[in-house]
């Protein structure tokens, strides 16, 4: 019986010891770009308040394909834009172009934007 609550104990011991390596996250840094180059973040609101660039102007696809939110932006400086994926920034490049933008860029989804770091405790 004895050996039985040792292993028992044991057991508990090794799965606490695992479940705290469990409390390593990963700390994320994203790249960041010249000053003189807008940086549009167009997804939700919620995917926003996740995690973006801390240079990034928050305009959604939506509300920039309605016509809103992209008054106050330079025409003549270059434009980066991202989302999840790449594709509602692609389709906001298309709209700012069609409004005379000539420098815009889709660097794809977030993901993409990620620099790589060790892992970190939180």
């Amino acid at each position: 019986m004895k050996k039985f609550l040792t292993a028992i104990i044991a057991i508990f011991a090794i799965a606490f010891s695992l479940s705290a390596g469990a409390l390593v996250q990963e700390k994320i840094e994203y790249k960041t770009f010249d000053d003189n180059i807008q940086v549009i973040d167009v997804r939700t609101d919620a995917e926003f308040n996740e995690g973006h660039l801390s240079q990034a102007l928050h305009i959604p696809h939506t509300t920039m394909l309605q016509g809103e939110g992209f008054a106050d932006l330079d025409k003549t400086k270059p434009v980066v834009l991202y989302c999840r994926t790449g594709g509602r920034a692609g389709q906001a490049k298309a709209f700012l172009e069609d409004q005379g933008f000539t420098d815009v860029t889709n660097a794809g989804g977030i993901s993409e934007l990620i620099i790589p770091t060790d892992k970190t405790r939180e």
